[in-house]
């Protein structure tokens, strides 16, 4: 016998079954529409029933009939958008509060600046009985303006008047040797 003829060989560039195994017989039943021919292999007797699935890992949400993992979903999405909003309202209030804070820091460093001068225009006026007409005569007596905060120095017929404001922003206190310290124009 040669080796193209030996049973459960290769002769010729083609499987060559042994002659003793029958072909197995396939059953298909056409269950797509769209493959003609194609079916369901149908189990023979003694076939192995299919294995079920394994159980989800732990902590992996499973699918219930019930649309339970719809309600998962929604919920996440809720809460995010609760923290979402939270995180927003709170970055918010932070920052009202900062600027308070700058503006409370803002306010105390005009005040200064007003009473400072203040406090030398009384020594220029106790040394030469007048008002000075500017500020640069304020010098040599303790005032020394400040690059945060402008100082005006108001003309009034008796008296004096200082307004006061943030570097490049309108006046937001005035102080008068009258009035004091306020928040109202004076002059």
């Amino acid at each position: 016998m040669s080796q193209a003829e030996e049973p459960g060989s290769w002769g010729a560039a083609q499987w060559q079954p042994e002659a003793d195994v029958p072909p197995m017989p396939v059953q298909r039943q056409p269950s797509d529409p769209l493959v003609p021919g194609w079916g369901v292999v149908e189990p023979g007797p003694g076939a192995v029933p299919a294995l079920p699935s394994p159980p989800a890992p732990a902590g992996v949400p499973r699918r219930r009939p019930d649309g339970t993992m719809v309600w998962v979903v929604v919920a996440a999405i809720v809460v995010g958008g609760l923290v979402f909003v939270a995180v927003v309202v709170g970055g918010r209030l932070v920052a009202r509060s900062t600027q308070r804070e700058l503006d409370a820091v803002t306010t105390a460093r005009v005040s200064s600046q007003l009473m400072a001068a203040a406090d030398a225009i009384q020594v220029f006026r106790a040394q030469t009985g007048t008002y000075p007409t500017d500020l640069a005569s304020l010098g040599d007596l303790g005032f020394r303006p400040s690059a945060e905060v402008t100082v005006q120095l108001i003309p009034v017929a008796s008296g004096y008047c200082l307004a006061g404001a943030p570097a490049g922003k309108a006046p937001t206190a005035w102080y008068s040797d009258s009035g004091g310290l306020t928040t109202s124009p004076c002059g």
